[in-house]
């Protein structure tokens, strides 16, 4: 689907297009090198379209918060990014992990729209078909049930004939009543001021100028005169209560007549006209009649009128008046025609549709059929590759087992209606420490919490055996359900040998004899009473086993128990990190001897032990932030030589850069890749075949490192997207362009990129490329000015009490400690731009500025302080948010500290004020903008 089709497709259904949003969702692929793929196709397995994981997924929903908050409100962003993604994908929101594991295919929308998948089939039909029964239709031919009759055809219909009868029985009346009201409205305030006449008359003779004689007659020849209407002719008629007739402008012969049982010739109605306005007004005092009359002169016509009379009680009269209204029923007439015209066309809009819902039903009914007999045709030949695999396999939907196959059955020694009647969580051994976890996975991964992987359990055969097994899970879709995959493989010796090699080989250089020791071993007494909901420990599992437990504690405690339930002793990370003697040296060691990219993910995910453990022991940030970026560059190499190993020696020479907080070192557990490759210069054209090989090249490793913990940039600044894949030309074209324009927007660009380390390849490149862009900053004075300005515009985050300023998230009153650090950052790079220094940390670079004396050292010193302290603050604020050190969290609640670190930190945060007001005196002449 096109962006635009995305736009209109929101628009209907949320109400706003939010192109934007459209466009950020499929913005990190750059269509300008769409002919690289189109000419050279997918060799070496590049595909442009991989680009698409990073934001059509659900995890990317959190970062388009960030992104439009402020211009959409949380509900129109939620909706109209589910809504892109859903139409992608056929109504489900993948996770990431989907498109590493090949579920689903990441789509390119200015590609041509492709072909209607086949119809999904329903978890019941999906059940009965893993089952081994078939569903035999009676007749191929495809009948609509009387249940879509009923459900769809009849309600339309009648729907219709509500809708058509309500015009008739409700509009067209009102209509008409409508106007009726204005008709006699208008007749009622004639009559009155011909009564305002009569009125004056009668004051005349009360006051004795005129007897009564003299004053009706005057009166009666005042009313005689009296015309309206649209050509004038429209009268007034006074008639006594007997009744006779006082006076009548056109029948004069009438005057003094008894009108008792008068008819005239004109009243086509057939009723004595003047005895009912008698009545009316005896009853009423005045009132309204409607009656059929002859049309003026036109004998042959008969027509509506309506005539309006009121009583004047002192000369015991009654005048009245009439008007035709038939203009009434020709309005209403014409109004009825046309609406029986627009009904028309709708009822045939109505019919029309109501036919295509009808065949598009069948359709879907013959394609179903269809469905149907091609799984029947294949069902044999699947259901015997399933049966043969050496796996057991079984297929879980909402928690229900719908089938399993024979492997699993022998294994477990169930058969298949006993393995449909329990769950996955039943098989697991009760009281085993491996299962701790196991079920804590499973739970969150029926709920949709985590993402699929493999982990290691003990299962319990129909017979109470223990078996050591493997269980792997892949996400599979049905209509509106869930489900999962799952394998199950039993743990050999070797497989033993080789998760105790991984836990224990850097301990003592022995493969197991740390890692396989009973934790009883390196116990610590208890001191205090034990909580009655603590996590427990049998003395004699494996140090391994309580590595895996301790993950899944808050207290990052385990309490040990012997075999009579008696608590021993207590285990933490403590206790474990003690035996790991130099185990950062180690580590790098071990990644960099790694032969496959699993090891060095395992390997890395001992680090957040390691790290928690030195936290807790007091040691420097600069120690904590040397040891995570060291620990990531190697695993980058490792990766690195890995990828070349596997795609052959690459064509020319390059370097892939490490960028921002990972180039400077001052990562935390585990930050966002940013990184870019440069390679060397090539004929014009051999450019695009040179720049594939890299692509697919970056792509290997930055998939590795997210799959290692380092989650993919949200804006998309890695060497996998072609933007930040050039050649050394290409790279100096690019910071002429950031540097020579000087603009706001050009800083914030070229910011990131002034932070590099070259992490593998020639360093030769990565030298000219710096040299390159000092050199052009030299030239432009106007790039620092614009760059301190930029600096200026972070603010320090206190009021004008000097108090700290904070925001409010989830409801929470917070402050960013990543922003804090954003000025330091950024003067150090100014400074260190300036005068040519090439380190890029932000302590080194100021160490550097120290020793040539650039400015007072009491300014960099207290900078360097400042930016440990907020570096360490930092990284402990994630070490409480986040056990595992695996999530970035910079909100700090400032209610969480104590009095005194509150008082420090404003003291700290202050003093980024002083930073900026040194660097304004410097490069802005002391101008703070």
């Amino acid at each position: 689907m096109k962006l635009s089709k995305h736009a209109d497709r929101t628009e209907k259904l949320v109400g706003i297009r939010a192109e934007d949003i459209h466009k950020w969702i499929d913005g990190l692929f750059d269509p300008e090198r769409l002919d690289l793929f189109l000419r050279f196709g997918d060799k070496n397995g590049y595909s442009p379209y991989d680009h698409r994981k990073f934001r059509h997924c659900q995890e990317a929903l959190q970062e388009a918060y960030e992104e439009f908050e402020g211009k959409y409100t949380r509900d129109q962003i939620k909706a109209v990014f589910e809504c892109h993604v859903k139409d992608d994908y056929d109504g489900y929101l993948p996770l990431r992990e989907d498109f590493q594991n090949g579920t689903f295919i990441e789509k390119y929308h200015e590609e041509e729209e492709a072909p209607e998948r086949e119809t999904i089939l329903s978890q019941a039909e999906l059940t009965e078909y893993f089952k081994g029964k078939e569903s035999h239709a009676k007749s191929n031919k495809a009948h609509l049930s009387q249940g879509f009759l009923y459900r769809v055809v009849a309600p339309t219909i009648l729907a219709m004939v509500l809708f058509i009868s309500s015009i008739f029985i409700v509009v067209i009346p009102f209509f008409r009543n409508n106007m009726l009201d204005r008709k006699k409205e208008m007749i009622k305030e004639l009559t009155a001021s011909a009564i305002s006449v009569i009125d004056h008359y009668i004051i005349q003779e009360k006051k004795g100028h005129l007897i009564r004689a003299e004053a009706q007659k005057l009166a009666a020849n005042h009313i005689k005169e009296m015309r309206y209407g649209d050509e004038n002719k429209d009268y007034f008629w006074i008639t006594d209560k007997h009744p006779r007739m006082i006076m009548h402008p056109y029948r004069q012969e009438l005057t003094g007549q008894d009108l008792t049982h008068y008819k005239d010739s004109k009243n086509i109605s057939g009723i004595y006209l003047f005895m009912e306005f008698v009545r009316l007004v005896k009853e009423n005092g005045a009132g309204y009649l409607e009656y059929q009359w002859q049309w003026k002169d036109d004998a042959s016509r008969k027509v509506p009128k309506l005539s309006y009379v009121r009583g004047i009680p002192t000369w015991n009269w009654i005048i009245g008046t009439g008007i035709y209204i038939n203009d009434v029923e020709e309005e209403i007439s014409k109004l009825t025609h046309k609406l029986l015209l627009v009904f028309g066309l709708i009822s045939l809009g109505l019919i029309l549709i109501l036919v295509n819902v009808v065949w598009q039903s069948h359709n879907i009914e013959t394609n179903r059929k269809r469905a149907e007999s091609g799984l029947r045709e294949a069902k044999d030949r699947y259901r015997a590759l399933v049966e043969s695999s050496k796996e057991g396999y079984m297929l879980e939907v909402e928690g229900e087992i719908i089938y399993s196959n024979i492997t699993v059955r022998r294994l477990l020694g169930y058969n298949e209606d006993e393995i449909r009647a329990i769950t996955l969580l039943d098989m697991l051994a009760e009281d085993s420490p491996v299962n701790t976890s196991a079920v804590e996975h499973i739970s969150q991964l029926m709920a949709g919490k985590t993402k699929s992987t493999l982990f290691e359990a003990q299962l319990k055969s129909s017979t109470g055996k223990i078996l050591d097994v493997w269980i792997s899970t892949s996400r599979m879709f049905f209509t509106q359900k869930n489900g999962h995959v799952i394998s199950i493989r039993p743990i050999t010796h070797k497989e033993v040998n080789s998760i105790l090699s991984t836990y224990g080989a850097t301990a003592h250089n022995t493969k197991d004899i740390f890692a396989s020791k009973p934790v009883k071993e390196i116990a610590v007494s208890v001191e205090s009473s034990v909580p009655e909901d603590a996590p427990f420990i049998q003395e004699n599992a494996p140090v391994y086993a309580a590595i895996t437990e301790l993950e899944h504690t808050a207290s990052g405690t385990l309490f040990i128990r012997n075999s009579e339930g008696n608590i021993t002793g207590k285990i933490g990370y403590a206790e474990i990190a003690r035996q790991y003697t130099g185990l950062p040296a180690e580590l790098l060691v071990e990644i960099d001897n790694s032969v496959s990219v699993g090891h060095v993910i395992t390997t890395l995910n001992r680090l957040p032990m390691l790290i928690r453990e030195m936290t807790n022991q007091g040691v420097k940030a600069q120690i904590l932030r040397t040891a995570i970026g060291r620990l990531f560059d190697v695993a980058i190499n490792t990766f690195m030589r890995l990828s070349v190993k596997s795609m052959g020696e690459p064509p020319v020479p390059f370097a892939f850069l490490s960028l921002g907080s990972n180039a400077r070192h001052e990562m935390t557990m585990f930050s966002d890749q940013d990184n870019a490759l440069v390679f060397a210069d090539v004929e014009e054209h051999e450019l695009d075949k040179v720049r594939r090989y890299f692509l697919n090249l970056a792509d290997g490793v930055c998939t590795k490192l997210n799959q290692a913990g380092y989650p993919f940039c949200p804006g998309g600044i890695m060497a996998v997207n072609p933007k930040w894949c050039l050649s050394l030309s290409e790279w100096k074209e690019r910071f002429s362009n950031w540097i020579a324009s000087s603009t706001p927007e050009s800083i914030l660009e070229v910011n990131i990129f002034l932070d590099i380390r070259n992490v593998y390849g020639d360093t030769n490149l990565t030298e000219e490329m710096i040299t390159y862009a000092m050199g052009l900053a030299e030239a432009n004075p106007q790039f620092f000015i614009q760059f301190a300005r930029n600096c200026l515009q972070y603010k320090a985050p206190l009021n004008l009490l000097g108090h700290l300023r904070t925001g409010s998230k989830d409801g929470v009153k917070t402050m960013n400690i990543k922003g804090c650090l954003k000025p330091l950052e950024i003067i150090a790079r100014i400074y260190a731009l300036k005068h040519g220094i090439t380190v890029p940390g932000t302590l080194d670079r100021l160490r550097h500025l120290i020793d040539k004396e650039i400015t007072n050292d009491e300014v960099f010193q207290e900078m360097i302080f400042v930016f440990n302290y907020l570096w360490q603050l930092r990284f402990i604020n994630q070490l409480t948010a986040h056990q595992e050190l695996k999530r970035v969290n910079d909100e700090l609640d400032p209610k969480s500290l104590s009095d005194i670190e509150r008082s420090n930190l404003r003291n700290v945060v202050a003093k980024i004020s002083d930073f900026q007001s040194r660097l304004s005196i410097d490069f802005l002449d002391g101008v703070i903008h």
